[in-house]
C-alpha cells in the first residue's frame, strides 16, 4: 500500500499516508466512529463508520456505494473530473480559484465560505444535495457522461 499516493497528493504536500489518512479522518468531522468495516460490508449502524480499503478514487467509490451510499459530496482541491458509473457524485471544489477554472466540471463552490459564510454555503449545498437525490439535476460528470467504475481487491490489483 505504499505506492497508495497518487500525483496531485504529492503536489499537495502530503509525503505519507499517515498524511493521508488523517486527513480523511478531518472529513469525517467530530462525531464519534461508530463502526469499521471492510470493503464492500454492508453499513449498518447510524453514524461515522470507517470502510477498509483503498485511497484511489474510483475503488472507493465502488466500495462505499455497495455499502449502502447513494451519492457523493465529493470535495477536490486539484479539480479531479471524473464521476461514477454506479453513483451520482457532487464534486466540491475547495477554493473559488478552481471552481472558476473548472466550472463546467464542478458542481459546487465550497470557497464561497470566504465570502458568504458557512451558514449560506452550507443551505446552498443542502439544497444542491436535494435536486441531485431527487433526479432534478444532474451532476457535471453525469452531464459529460463520465461513467467510472473500478473494483478494489486487498492488495494493488484493481479489476
Amino acid at each position: 500500500m505504499a505506492g497508495n499516493l497518487v500525483a496531485g497528493n504529492l503536489k499537495g504536500g502530503l509525503i505519507n499516508l499517515t498524511l493521508k489518512s488523517l486527513g480523511s479522518i478531518q472529513k469525517g468531522g467530530s462525531r464519534a466512529i461508530v463502526d469499521f468495516v471492510d470493503y464492500g460490508d454492508k453499513v449498518t449502524a447510524n453514524g461515522l463508520s470507517i470502510m477498509n480499503g483503498p485511497g484511489n478514487d474510483f475503488e472507493s467509490i465502488t466500495g462505499i456505494t455497495a455499502s449502502g451510499a447513494n451519492i457523493f459530496l465529493f470535495s477536490t482541491g486539484m479539480g479531479t473530473t471524473e464521476g461514477s458509473l454506479i453513483s451520482p457524485i457532487i464534486k466540491v471544489a475547495s477554493n473559488t480559484r478552481m471552481y472558476e477554472r473548472l466550472s463546467d466540471d464542478m458542481d459546487f463552490n465550497a470557497g464561497a465560505v470566504l465570502e458568504d459564510g458557512i451558514e449560506v454555503v452550507a443551505y446552498k449545498l443542502m439544497d444542491l444535495v436535494i435536486q441531485v437525490a431527487s433526479g432534478e439535476m444532474k451532476t457535471a460528470s453525469e452531464r459529460h457522461k463520465k461513467r467510472a467504475f473500478q473494483i478494489w481487491s486487498a492488495g494493488k490489483l484493481s479489476l
